[in-house]
């Protein structure tokens, strides 16, 4: 299986001009942070406990940690986490946001749902008394939530803004339905006011930017690199969004994982864990377009003439594959997002050119390194199995006259004694013995020798089939299109 060239690509089409109306979260660097979380226990009210300190402290927070209602009970007191603590992957401790004693606080397992899976969100009505918040999920939120709520049908689930429980419901019972089309609908608690449902649905809407925002901040974006991202109107999104919003098919050869049209810029989800660090490169790589499109003539010109200065001593194989395979008059915009997110030493002048958009460029560059490598080496890997196995069968197919031979040599003088010792001529027979003998320890010599490179054959194929298939996954988790075996 040959694994495709990975690459961040532009789609060349009519660009936006920057807009003034920048979403103030790339600007400050906050977001909304909404999560649907399961509860896994209600805390009493006397394990608040404020007086936690030391050792009693860490004990609280490494039960929070575990995830273990059990141990958590056993705590005399329990901190709430603080917002800092807020990671999708994490176990915390939230209240309802009630003063004091008053307050009621739960510990709440890894968020099945994050901003970043809802697409639109509402308010509804689940009855007479109750709003509820009708959230529609994409593609990847509506799978985990499905997953849960299947392994946890008669489960509650609590929906969180910055650390603080909004409202909760039990699964696949009145409050909390995913119905067709992935919306999820939570009814909210009895008698809340429609402008406090209102308020709670545009914060919703708004947490969307958490990952985007996160990414902005994980590439050292500059303000000014955060008002072209923001201005571009970015969006991360599920395979099947990704699909619908490229305006070209994704090409044979190459993975695309961002584009930056005059649609908008948008960038694949990634959800397998070890790859997320490739949204990030992705969202640098596609606001580096934005701000080429966004300089002057002049600019361009002078930027142009550095980059290809550069790029005339580059000695970076994979690289210039990549370039090569564009246009001339996408060329230099490719250029400009690839050697900064990409090449770890620029030329003074381009780094410098560059820290107008990045704090710590090289930030980038190892997060790209280390998503990278894992297909550099599994094509290295594919290689070393691929040529061991051209090298078995040369070297099965230049064995096998000589095995064929030997084999001969030994029937024929078999043949031959037979002949004699049914003519009466023992002695005769006897002479050529040796001769077969011999012809027989090499013929047997030379067929487990063929044998031995026939075992070595096929361990090698089982060992490159199931790399192969190792590589497909890996392929699969950042190509928006499915990609089988039978296809390549």
């Amino acid at each position: 299986m040959m694994i495709a060239a990975v690459a961040v690509a532009v789609l060349t089409a009519v660009t936006p001009t920057p807009s003034a109306d920048v979403p103030q979260e790339f600007l400050s660097g906050h977001t909304d942070r909404m999560r649907v979380r399961p509860v896994l226990a209600q805390l009493r009210p006397a394990q608040v406990d404020p007086r936690l300190r030391g050792s009693r402290l860490a004990a609280a927070r490494a039960a929070i940690n575990s995830c273990d209602p059990a141990s958590v009970a056993a705590l005399r007191g329990v901190p709430s986490t603080p917002g800092s603590g807020d990671a999708p992957e994490a176990c915390v401790v939230f209240g309802d946001g009630r003063k004091g004693r008053s307050e009621t606080r739960y510990l709440l397992g890894p968020a099945v749902v994050t901003g970043g899976d809802v697409g639109s969100v509402f308010v509804g009505q689940a009855s007479k008394r109750r709003p509820s918040l009708e959230m529609k999920l994409g593609e990847s939120g509506s799978a985990a939530f499905d997953g849960f709520a299947a392994g946890n049908p008669t489960s509650t689930v609590a929906v969180t803004l910055d650390g603080q429980v909004r409202a909760s419901a039990r699964v696949n019972q009145a409050g909390t339905v995913l119905g067709a089309g992935g919306r999820l609908s939570i009814a909210l608690a009895p008698g809340t006011p429609r402008v406090t449902a209102r308020e709670l649905a545009t914060r919703i809407v708004e947490s969307r930017l958490e990952r985007l925002v996160g990414f902005a901040r994980d590439a050292t974006m500059t303000l000014r690199a955060r008002e072209i991202l923001g201005a571009s109107h970015p969006r991360l999104d599920d395979k099947t969004e990704f699909r619908a919003d490229r305006s070209v098919p994704e090409s044979t050869d190459e993975l695309l994982l961002g584009c930056y049209s005059n649609l908008g810029l948008y960038v694949l989800r990634v959800d397998r864990p070890d790859f997320s660090s490739v949204m990030m490169v992705t969202t640098a790589h596609e606001m580096l377009h934005a701000a080429y499109r966004g300089l002057t003539d002049r600019e361009r010109e002078r930027v142009n003439a550095r980059v290809d200065s550069f790029y005339s001593t580059l000695d970076d194989a994979a690289v210039r594959e990549t370039i090569d395979s564009y246009s001339a008059a996408e060329r230099h915009s490719e250029l400009h997002s690839v050697l900064a997110t990409q090449i770890r030493v620029l030329s003074p002048q381009l780094e410098k050119y560059y820290r107008k958009y990045f704090i710590n460029r090289l930030a980038i560059v190892d997060a790209y390194d280390n998503f990278n490598r894992q297909f550099v080496d599994l094509r290295g890997r594919l290689t070393a199995f691929a040529n061991d196995l051209d090298s078995t069968k040369t070297q099965l197919t230049d064995l096998r006259p000589n095995l064929d031979a030997a084999g001969a040599r030994a029937d024929s003088l078999s043949d031959q004694i037979t002949s004699l010792r049914n003519q009466g001529r023992i002695g005769e027979s006897n002479d050529l013995v040796p001769a077969q003998n011999a012809a027989v320890d090499e013929a047997n010599g030379l067929l487990a020798q063929y044998n031995a490179l026939v075992d070595h054959f096929n361990t090698t194929l089982d060992d490159y089939n199931a790399l192969a298939e190792q590589g497909l996954g890996l392929v699969n988790a950042i190509s928006a299109v499915p990609i089988t075996r039978a296809s390549e």
